[in-house]
């Protein structure tokens, strides 16, 4: 190999005197007689076992970060400055991207590298975000920000991270889209559920799955004089006939326990201070597996009803009182 090479460069690996592996480096080189014979050979050989250690760590290193990169569901980025003859940065180019940031862009992965980000995505420069990102660069202070993107043909709400890394910037962001809108609908559905709960006559509430109040409608409020700082999660109960509130708290440990609706009276105090009888209505909420997340209640003044019934009981005992007598009478 020598004869057909000349000069060879390899590594070979020595035991040292104390036992340990050693890498060396050897620079051999063929010198040649004046017939063109091989007539001696040099060679020069230096430790590199540090230096491979380095290189092998280097090595494991990358392969981490790219499986890291590659097998994450989140986008990742670098780019390098772009700067002009006095030093300004002008633009940045792109170095690398992940799997998941090819995707969320709409790009194919192999049409980034080397492409100027204010040439190809000239949004980033309208929406501020290329000053942030030179701000990262010449600063090398970290950038988080959440925001809606909606240039080049997308229409997407990231999150994301961006710090300097050499003469350029990482930027990890994850697409929060979904999440935004479902997020935005639940608020519609709340804000719907609140509309309609002031618009009925009853007072309603909601609560959590044990039974801490989430909401109240405006009713509750007017009718106890109550704040929402005193009625949640628990301080509602301070609202109740004090003979009432151990039999309203079984009531819904019952519910609870059962996972089923359940009907109670109860006295609940007004806000001067007067206690009327009251009918509550309690049925579960339950999510797409079923489970219990939440309890809805509504509760309907029966006070009138109350007092009715008890006349009417009054009076019938009264009639049966007078009858007897009338008997009484009539035999002797």
């Amino acid at each position: 190999k020598l004869r057909e090479a000349g000069t060879t460069r390899y590594e070979v690996e020595v035991r040292g005197s104390d036992g340990r592996t050693l890498t060396w480096e050897v620079n051999s080189t063929l010198t040649h007689g004046p017939n063109g014979r091989p007539a001696g050979l040099h060679a020069i050989a230096r430790d590199v076992t540090e230096q491979r250690r380095i290189r092998s760590a280097l090595e494991l290193s990358e392969s981490r970060f790219r499986a890291i990169q590659e097998t994450s569901i989140d986008g990742f980025m670098v780019l390098s400055s772009i700067r002009d003859a006095a030093g300004t940065i002008v633009d940045f180019r792109w170095e690398y991207v992940n799997e998941a940031g090819a995707r969320i862009v709409g790009r194919p992965r192999d049409w980034f590298p080397g492409r100027r980000l204010l040439v190809e995505m000239p949004g980033n420069g309208e929406d501020g975000l290329f000053d942030a990102y030179r701000h990262v660069v010449e600063s090398g202070e970290a950038l988080t920000r959440e925001f809606t993107y909606r240039h080049e043909g997308m229409d997407v709400y990231l999150r994301m991270v961006a710090a300097r890394a050499d003469d350029g910037f990482a930027v990890t962001f994850a697409d929060l889209t979904e999440k935004r809108r479902a997020e935005e609908r639940i608020r519609r559905s709340e804000a719907r559920l609140r509309s309609f709960a002031d618009s009925i006559p009853a007072l309603a509430w909601s609560s959590d799955a044990a039974g801490g109040a989430r909401f109240f409608n405006r009713q509750w409020y007017e009718y106890t004089g109550q704040q929402p700082e005193d009625a949640m999660p628990h301080g509602w109960r301070g609202a109740l006939h004090a003979d009432d509130r151990a039999r309203v708290a079984a009531a819904i440990e019952g519910a609870v326990a059962d996972s089923g609706p359940a009907a109670i009276e109860f006295r609940l105090r007004r806000h001067d201070g007067i206690h009327r009888w009251f009918l509550a209505r309690i049925a579960p909420e339950v999510d797409a597996d079923g489970r219990i997340v939440g309890w809805f209640g509504t509760a309907t003044d029966v006070d009138d009803a109350k007092i009715t019934e008890q006349i009417l009981r009054e009076q019938e005992q009264a009639l049966r009182e007078s009858d007897a007598r009338l008997r009484i009478a009539l035999e002797s």
